[in-house]
């Protein structure tokens, strides 16, 4: 199996080098259907097909030229361990072949830009809220724009309930968009923006805008009399399990931070990378500031290691007060939280992680969950909530790399499966608003 696994992370790769951006754009319900099967739920997920022989792999039954071009690039950058090349009609010798953190293969889902879909699985069922305090269900999304019709990005938006007080205040963003929680289900509520306008919201049904689905739907657009602020600089956390379970996502950080700062070549950039275990662990967290010396940071990357954890269970809520409310994050940055992990936060700390994702929010922090290999259910659920409730972005590792333990694949439409670099420095410069 193992050998099976690695070809195909070959003609994998082949695949995916020439993606380009994750899928955001809203689909329709026809065109991606989820089937249970047995319990499990399986679809068109785009990925490359496997070669299913026992013992060798003749590649005269491939294009050979392809996979070639994939492992002599990976040979080149140290990645595989080639005994020779190999030939037309040959059998690699796959015991030869090991896998390195550089090659790890992801996808990426916005399930705010995808909201039907999204709606269906709640309303059948598949995903169930409220969990670990949060419940993006009750969501609604609002347009920010200047009088000329542009996007006005990084606008305080806050929520009123009918006395005036804040329920929910997010930060818009580059597109104008700000995605606002009725967590309370307020029947009558306004929208005030950062400078002083305030409508009232009209809920889409008599329930508070709480639909058979099981989800908002409500959207508006508001103009505004000023531009927004584009912020040139940026702010680049990395929150990571640093747990036993966590090798390869950690040989990922290591042998990829400054290939990640040199694709995204702005020195208007500072970065943080923090780590957390677990109860009874060396630590439980261990957090360091922002700094734009990306040498140094690199060596506090290099210095840590995978280790300790009981298995299921880590400290998710512990680091994201940490790092949420204390971390000195700029206001005049984009701000953007990649939390790496493969396992989901304690139940009991459901009030301490509420609060962390609503201040995350109120400050314009995107979390960007990266859920790694021998995740479950819970782990989707939460980290599809994080990003929902902050406008961030769903990112998990694939199989396709054959690095690791099975990755769980979410219930998601077609995407694209692509390196995990690409997809994070991918995801930085759409966040900026850099289209290059």
């Amino acid at each position: 199996m193992l050998k099976k696994r690695i070809i195909s992370a070959a003609l994998a790769a082949a695949t995916v080098l020439g993606f380009a951006g994750c899928n955001k754009t809203p689909m329709t319900d026809d065109l991606f259907t989820v089937k249970e099967d047995d319990g499990n739920y399986t679809g068109d997920r785009g990925l490359a097909p496997e070669i299913d022989v026992d013992d060798g792999y003749n590649t005269a039954a491939i294009d050979n030229t392809a996979v070639n071009d994939v492992y002599k690039n990976a040979a080149a950058n140290n990645t595989y361990d080639l005994s020779n090349d190999q030939t037309a009609g040959a059998s690699y010798d796959t015991a030869s072949i090991q896998p390195q953190a550089g090659l790890l293969t992801a996808g990426c889902w916005s399930d705010n830009e995808n909201w039907g879909f999204f709606s269906n699985l709640i309303a059948s069922d598949r995903l169930t809220y409220p969990l670990f305090g949060l419940d993006p269900t009750k969501r609604i999304r609002i347009t920010v724009k200047s009088d000329d019709g542009t996007p006005a990005a990084n606008v305080k938006a806050e929520l009123l309930n009918e006395k005036g007080d804040t329920v929910w205040a997010g930060v818009s963003d580059h597109n104008g968009i700000v995605y606002l929680m009725n967590k309370n289900d307020d029947k009558k509520l306004s929208v005030k923006l950062g400078d002083g306008t305030t409508q009232a919201l009209d809920l889409d049904d008599d329930q508070g805008g709480q639909q058979k689905s099981g989800t908002y739907n409500t959207e508006k657009e508001i103009t505004i009399g000023a531009k927004g602020n584009k912020y040139e600089n940026a702010d680049i956390m990395f929150i990571i399990d640093s747990t036993g379970s966590m090798h390869d996502e950690m040989d990922f950080l290591q042998s990829e931070f400054t290939e990640i700062t040199e694709r995204i070549g702005d020195k208007n950039t500072r970065y943080s990378v923090n780590f957390y275990r677990d109860e009874g662990d060396e630590y439980l967290t261990k957090c360091n500031p922002f700094s734009s010396d990306v040498k140094k940071v690199q060596t506090i990357i290099n210095n840590e290691s995978a280790a300790g954890g009981k298995g299921q269970i880590a400290a998710v809520a512990q680091a994201l007060d940490q790092t949420m409310n204390d971390a000195d994050w700029s206001d005049e940055s984009v701000k953007l939280a990649f939390l790496i992990f493969d396992a989901p936060p304690y139940k009991e700390a459901a009030d301490s992680l509420a609060r962390s994702v609503e201040t995350a929010a109120s400050k314009g922090i995107r979390l960007i969950p990266v859920v790694g290999s021998g995740s479950d259910a819970d782990v989707e659920l939460f980290g599809r909530a994080i990003a929902i409730e902050t406008g961030g972005t769903y990112v998990f590792l694939t199989d396709d790399s054959g690095i690791g333990e099975s990755h769980e694949e979410p219930i998601i439409g077609k995407h694209e499966v692509k390196p995990l670099v690409d997809i994070i420095t991918e995801i930085i410069n759409e966040y900026r608003g850099n289209t290059k």
